[in-house]
């Protein structure tokens, strides 16, 4: 016999396995996902994940300074631009048809709701405006 009909008759061996533990996808899918939202939850609960806008990095509280118009949030209340930026609520109020019973303590996103006329961006853009004036 030659070397090819030797090679020939050699059976082949049967697959490797590189998995040893079957799991079914949909299974497979869920702790992966799983695992993701863990993750996240965890580094939340540690205080390394936040999403709120009311934190620096740093962990400290986020303050309205009235040195930039674009640090006011939406989440920030009327008596805290009017204290940052020298406004008087009648001054605010008037500008953008606020109506005068609307407490001071009120979120600045929920203004939008009672006066069309006001939305965030525009208080900014109007913040940088006063500023810009001598």
């Amino acid at each position: 016999m030659t070397n090819q009909q030797n090679r020939r008759q050699v059976t082949p061996t049967a697959q490797r396995h590189w998995r040893s533990l079957h799991i079914s996808a949909p299974i497979y899918a869920a702790l992966v996902l799983a695992a993701f939202i863990g993750t996240i939850q965890l580094a939340q609960i540690a205080g390394f994940w936040s999403t709120s806008g009311k934190v620096t990095t740093d962990g400290a509280p986020v303050e309205v300074t009235g040195a930039d118009p674009a640090e006011v949030k939406g989440w920030m209340t009327i008596s805290d631009v009017m204290s940052a930026y020298s406004l008087t609520q009648d001054e605010l109020y008037t500008h953008y048809e606020i109506p005068a019973d609307l407490p001071v303590s009120a979120a600045l996103k929920d203004i939008e709701a009672v006066a069309p006329a006001f939305s965030v961006t525009d208080l900014r853009v109007w913040l940088a405006e006063r500023a810009a004036q001598p």
